[in-house]
C-alpha cells in the first residue's frame, strides 16, 4: 500500500480550488501564476490565498499578492 503524503495532497487540492475560483471570477489564469501557486506547500498560506481569491477586487490585485506580498 502506498503512503499518502497528506499535507501535499491537501495543498494540491487547495491550489486547484484557488485556480477554480480565479477562473470563475476572472477568466483564464496565466500559466505563470499556475506554476507559481504549484510551488507553495504551506497549507496555511494557501488557505489565506483562497480567501483572497474569493475577496480580491481584481485579478491584478491577486496577482500582486501572490508576487511576494505577505498574505498572513
Amino acid at each position: 500500500m502506498e503512503t499518502v503524503n497528506k499535507p501535499k495532497w491537501i495543498a494540491e487540492n487547495v491550489i486547484l480550488n484557488i485556480l477554480t475560483v480565479l477562473k470563475v471570477r476572472f477568466g483564464s489564469v496565466p500559466i505563470q501564476l499556475q506554476n507559481q501557486l504549484s510551488t507553495i506547500a504551506d497549507v496555511e498560506r494557501l488557505n489565506a490565498l483562497i480567501v483572497h481569491a474569493v475577496t480580491c477586487q481584481s485579478f491584478d490585485g491577486f496577482n500582486k499578492l501572490i508576487g511576494g506580498e505577505n498574505v498572513l
